[in-house]
């Protein structure tokens, strides 16, 4: 059940930012109010944690998808807190990012980058944490190392196929305007 609600959560959260189109983790960004059981908040809701990696914490795309879960989600789901990093720029911050997101309890990832799909699905798996490219397109051969990882939700992205047909019209929309 906690999976489905996740998994949904995480579902809705990206495919809602899709259409309406970080540094390290701070102490005050894990502080939660909560009763004595940890998950249920004191006017008894229960709360769930989603850690946010991000590539540049100031980037459009990053804090305009914060400004929507922050003042659209979270009062949607008044039970679900994010906690985002800064800047994700190699593979060591991300697992560094990762491991300081399973300290701090969270129950899934949105992620919009990775450097290694499969070493961070693997790690969050093994923690019990729910994982989801948030944004990006990745390899099938990427793709399928993951697919049949239970803790892993999915990719929102156009797809490879996409990505070369927009690629093609650019291109041939520039090479039009030089003649």
């Amino acid at each position: 059940m906690i999976r489905k609600i996740i998994t949904g959560i995480l579902s809705l959260t990206a495919a809602i930012c899709i259409l309406a189109g970080c540094g390290r983790v701070s102490e005050e960004t894990l502080v939660s109010e909560v009763s004595e059981d940890e998950n249920v908040s004191a006017d008894g809701v229960q709360q769930h944690l989603i850690g946010v990696v991000t590539y540049d914490f100031s980037d459009a795309e990053v804090a305009g998808f914060r400004n929507y879960l922050q003042n659209y989600i979270s009062q949607c789901f008044p039970g679900v807190e994010f906690l985002y990093t800064d800047e994700v720029t190699s593979l060591e911050e991300e697992i560094e990012e990762l491991h300081a997101m399973k300290d701090a309890g969270v129950e899934g990832i949105l992620s919009f980058v990775t450097y290694d799909l499969e070493e961070a699905v693997n790690y969050c798996s093994e923690n019990g944490i729910y994982y989801m490219m948030a944004s990006g397109t990745i390899s099938d051969k990427d793709f399928n190392k993951v697919s049949e990882n239970a803790h892993f939700v999915g990719v929102i992205g156009p797809g490879n196929e996409m990505e070369y047909e927009a690629g093609r019209k650019l291109a041939g929309s520039f090479s039009h305007k030089t003649e």
